[in-house]
């Protein structure tokens, strides 16, 4: 064992975080070393050239004649070599009681909490605004990939969320027990775990960005000083650490000793693994940042935590050093901090790679003919470069997602695991009425023809053999398709050829023809209205029905089959009338009795012609003919279906559900980082919002909950067993964006960013910020105390039903500036996370218990959305990872046809229990782990949105008793 006196060497910037945090574990080991100051950018000649290292990272820390690298390494090297036993600290010291130490805790949570979760977060609260080009040329090096600072800044607010969250819900948080008794994370005093901690929330606070961080969180500055605190202490008693010069230094590694190879060995199994030999050159690189600068040596040994190589390194002496050491992290668990690959085989990988259009492991070991660990590990490494763009681990698990929205269909290849392998879209027409503008209308054909190419162009690029698909799974709008009894198209549009062949065959969605029919069904007093939330809405299937038969002869109106349009796109994939329960009881009014359907409700609003002796075949049949989601319809896609997409005949196809459907099914089984795996029994206190033009609201319960206002109950609409109710807000996105276009700054906004090579969003945001700062308010939230805007400019939804809300803005001033765009812009953003409370609160009020919104859709990416979400409603809200925010709907339909294909026929015979865990499991499996953004609202920001949540249910009744009185006035 070398002397431990200035045998250590740290090599580092002051600004580090990571050198920061190697000083610390030093002084907890009570370790005195030296310094050795680098730039805080490359070049670093003190390490390339003097040291022949070209591991990009900071910091380095040489013990004798070994270099370690990847702080982890280091720290486990120091309390290694460095033991308690001969006088030095210890970073697993026993517990407060006695006891010994937790030590996988301890590493568990400052590997896996911190480094992987808590850690990517911090550097967002850097100053990059101010930072010089130099820098951030420097750092997107570094991470293989341009920074987008405009994009850090916009979403700095939702970051400090999620850093917020991890407070509220860690081991920092008032109700952790082992704080309580302890005073540190875990031990008697501070451990790694602390001193893991301590490196990103310390440096956290010493930001400008970080510090309103911890407003909320007092106990969190209390552990943050008194692991100060404890530090200084043990500081004060050891020599105060040198700063050397880099050739210095350099020399004294050079002529130090090394520890015995045999320390560390050569594990000849994990070598066979990795495809590695003894004495091999080979090149080291880290695989997450600073993965393009690799090094070059020989193997001169190995186990699961370290390589080590012999480098010759030049000096301005001549001499060698004799070896390094080189962290690899554990290859067990999938090599995830370093890529081992000979240099030809490298070389080789690197030429030849980019010329596969689709990529797997098979594939790899059958071409390169290398072993499938080095297939598996080049593959990520590949990936995570750039040289491919997207990797598909199980090909032979694949399954097709078809989703239908109200202009295309898309297609996409789906893993098991969720990834997408290969995706389409293809637009499809709706035609409108010059003289009637409620009418919207679409084609089966044109939308099948859509699908039809869509999948086609998913094989042609993906290069993936129709064979390796198991499954389709279908969504799609909840529009009203009608066809004979031989499938084909009749005509919806009004006038004479109304009932007869033709293409124009959907009413849309959106259609209101059916106004007068939707009263004819309110009035009807039925049980049935009971399920929708008291009222049906004329954009349901049934009140369309009524107006087809009013408007068509009765011959051709019998002659008619109907289905909501994502049963007739399994109709048409399998030649199967099944239909799914999702459609039927959402939107044509099914009822979960014996039954279905209720005869006598028919009777009563004038569509008796769909009974016929209770076998109701014109809508698919009676109750036992109907399949809850992703239930294999038929006997799977038919010839004539499978020649058109140009997939396999025999394919299992799951039974279909409405796209907002699907948004639940690829959301709500989210799992946060840190937390439990979620159950089944944990959907219900989700609410999944699929947010776009506009949001839709959904949540399961085991018990139907009725909800004035609010769609639903509906039985089976996605599990067997199990209830679900659909809120809603018919203008979110879209009322963001009125409330922008209409103003007279738009243009200067649109102007603005193009300058500065922004979105408008981001400049939105800035300019609140300044304005912040110059009006000296505490939060956004208080730039608009003074005005209020409610947002029902196209009717509301959920929870008050009436389509005859309007919109209101209160607190206008004579200004037509940037900064008024600004405020009215977050003035929508409040209304719309105001309008979400008043739905979570009906829901509430009702029986149901929300504790987490699940958020996907295009909004998921405004960050001062989500925390206004998150602040006004209470409620944490879980996001998808970046670039997975609109994949939800398309994912959730692939979860449709992976069911399909793995529980077949013998799903049907299931228990309810058994076939939810099936589904839920899948749902589990595919959804992509999602980030926290838990309330931190300040206390008096908390005051404003309570505030203005009273003066939003005031405006209500303001509105309604206005409406009143002028009508009064108008008779």
């Amino acid at each position: 064992m070398n002397s431990p006196h200035n045998s250590v060497l740290l090599y580092g910037y002051s600004a580090s975080p990571f050198a920061i945090k190697i000083q610390n574990v030093l002084v907890l080991k009570k370790i005195p070393y030296d310094r050795v100051n680098v730039p805080n950018t490359l070049p670093r000649p003190e390490i390339t050239e003097l040291l022949g290292i070209g591991y990009r990272k900071i910091p380095l820390c040489a013990i004798g004649n070994d270099v370690y690298c990847d702080t982890s390494l280091i720290a486990s090297a120091l309390d290694r070599r460095f033991p308690a036993s001969q006088g030095f600290g210890t970073l697993f010291p026993p517990r407060k009681r006695g006891g010994t130490a937790d030590t996988g805790l301890i590493k568990a949570l400052s590997k896996h909490w911190v480094d992987n979760v808590v850690f990517p977060l911090a550097p967002a609260l850097l100053p990059w605004e101010r930072f010089p080009k130099a820098f951030v040329d420097d750092r997107s090096a570094l991470a293989s990939s341009t920074i987008n600072v405009a994009g850090i800044l916009a979403s700095r607010e939702k970051t400090i969320s999620a850093l917020a969250s991890h407070l509220f819900n860690s081991l920092l948080s008032k109700n952790n027990s082992w704080m309580a008794e302890n005073g540190y994370l875990t031990q008697s005093s501070p451990s790694l775990a602390d001193i893991s901690v301590h490196f990103v929330f310390g440096w956290a606070r010493s930001l400008p960005n970080g510090q309103k961080l911890f407003g909320s969180f007092p106990r969190s500055l209390k552990w943050l000083d008194s692991v100060n605190a404890y530090l200084e202490e043990l500081k004060a008693g050891l020599p105060v650490p040198q700063k050397i010069p880099a050739s210095d230094a350099a020399s004294r590694i050079l002529s130090a000793e090394f520890e015995p190879l045999d320390v560390v060995g050569f594990d000849t199994l994990e070598a066979t693994r990795l495809g590695l030999k003894l004495g091999m050159q080979v090149a080291l690189s880290p695989e997450d940042n600073g993965r393009n600068y690799p090094t070059v040596g020989k193997l001169v040994a190995l186990n699961r935590e370290e390589f080590a190589k012999a480098k010759a390194a030049a000096t301005s002496q001549g001499k060698a050093a004799k070896k390094k050491k080189w962290s690899k992290g554990k290859v067990k668990d999938k090599a995830q901090h370093a890529v081992v690959l000979d240099k030809a085989t490298y070389d080789r990988i690197m030429k030849e790679v980019p010329t596969f259009r689709f990529i797997s492991q098979s594939i790899l070991i059958e071409r390169l003919k290398i072993n499938g660990s080095l297939a598996r590990v080049a593959i990520r490494h590949l990936e995570k470069e750039g040289t491919i763009k997207r990797i598909v681990h199980h090909a032979s698990q694949l399954v097709y997602s078809i989703d239908v929205g109200t202009g295309s269909a898309r297609a996409a290849l789906i893993s098991a695991t969720g990834d997408v392998a290969a995706s389409a879209t293809v637009h499809t027409l709706t035609w409108r009425d010059s003289e009637d503008h409620r009418i919207f209308e679409q084609s089966t054909t044109n939308i099948w023809n859509a699908i039809a190419s869509a999948t086609k162009q998913c094989l042609s690029t993906s290069n993936i053999p129709p064979e390796a698909v198991k499954g389709i799974g279908f969504d799609a709008t909840c529009s009203l398709a009608v066809a004979d009894f031989n499938g084909t198209p009749l005509q919806v549009t009004k006038g004479s050829d109304l009932g007869l062949p033709g293409e124009r065959n959907i009413i849309l969605w959106a259609d209101h023809r059916a106004e007068k029919q939707a009263d004819i069904i309110n009035a009807s007093g039925s049980v049935v209205l009971d399920y929708v939330g008291g009222t049906m809405s004329l954009e349901m299937e049934i009140p369309k029905i009524l107006w087809l038969k009013q408007h068509m002869d009765g011959n051709r109106f019998s002659s008619c089959q109907f289905f909501d349009l994502p049963d007739f796109l399994t109709y048409l994939a399998t030649s199967s009338r099944t239909r799914s329960c999702c459609s039927l009881t959402c939107k044509c009014s099914f009822l979960p009795s014996a039954s279905g359907w209720d005869a006598s409700f028919f009777t009563k609003i004038g569509l008796e012609e769909l009974i016929q002796d209770g076998a109701y075949p014109q809508l698919g049949g009676a109750h036992k003919d109907v399949l809850t989601a992703g239930l294999a319809v038929g006997s799977g896609l038919s010839k004539k279906a499978a020649e058109e997409l140009g997939l396999c005949e025999g394919t299992p196809v799951g039974s279909g559900v409405i796209d907002a459907y699907a948004g639940w099914l690829g959301t709500v089984a989210v799992s946060v980082e840190g937390d439990h795996k979620p159950t089944l029994s944990d959907s219900q206190h989700r609410l999944a919002a699929v947010a776009g033009t506009s949001t839709c609201h959904l949540i399961q319960s085991p018990e139907g909950v009725f909800v004035n206002g609010v769609w639903g109950p509906y039985k089976d609409a996605l599990f067997r067993g199990w209830w679900m109710n659909e809120g809603g807000q018919s203008s979110t996105g879209q009322l963001i964006d009125f409330v922008l276009t209409t103003h007279p700054a738009y243009n200067t906004l649109v102007e603005t960013a193009k300058e500065q090579q922004k979105n408008i969003y981001a400049i939105l945001i800035e300019t609140l910020e300044r304005m912040r700062i110059e009006e000296g308010a505490e939060t956004l939230t208080e730039l608009t105390k003074d005005m209020h805007l409610y947002p029902d400019f196209h009717g509301n939804r959920s929870p008050l039903a009436d389509p005859r809300m309007r919109g209101a803005l209160s607190g206008l001033v004579l200004s037509s500036s940037l900064t008024d765009l600004a405020r009215r812009y977050y003035l929508a953003l409040q209304a719309i996370a105001l309008q979400t409370r008043h739905i979570i609160d009906t829901l509430e009020s009702a029986g149901h218990n929300v504790q987490l919104i699940a958020l996907s859709g295009g909004q998921a990416v405004n960050a001062a959305l989500v925390s206004l979400l998150a602040n006004t409603c209470a409620k944490g809200v879980v996001l998808p990872p970046r670039g997975a925010e609109g994949g939800a709907v398309v994912r959730g339909a692939a979860m449709l046809g992976r069911f399909a294909a793995e529980a077949g026929d013998t799903a049907k015979a299931m228990t309810e229990e058994t076939q939810g865990n099936v589904l839920w499991e899948i749902m589990v499996d595919m959804t992509p782990s999602g980030t926290l953004v838990a309330p931190n609202a300040s206390q008096k920001e908390d005051r404003l949105l309570k505030a203005k949540y009273k003066i939003f249910l005031e405006t209500i009744e303001i509105q309604r008793r206005w409406r009143q009185e002028m009508e009064e006035a108008a008779k």
